[in-house]
């Protein structure tokens, strides 16, 4: 069931691009955890490197980054000056 809903929210895999974001909990938690799995585990980003690397897979990057933190994929600090991934996906 993963896959087909993988298949259905990207319009590619490699290099990872999402069509949208479904407003369905499901699917939106798949599309997320297989976005959270471009940032290495432990490692400390940027506001910048983030949205790097968010800006080709989604157009609007801020919301899935937004989304990223509020699901638990991503932890980030107060300021919004680092952020990481700290369980595996």
């Amino acid at each position: 069931e993963e896959a087909k809903i993988l298949k259905n929210c990207f319009a590619s895999l490699d290099p990872l691009v999402l069509k949208a974001l479904s407003p369905k909990e499901k699917k939106k938690i798949v599309a997320l955890r297989r976005i959270a799995g471009c940032f290495a585990l432990g490692r400390r980003y940027s506001e910048q490197e983030v949205n790097g690397i968010l800006k080709p897979i989604y157009g609007d990057f801020a919301l899935v980054r937004r989304y990223l933190v509020e699901y638990g994929f991503l932890k980030r600090t107060r300021d919004c000056a680092a952020y990481w991934r700290e369980a595996e996906v």
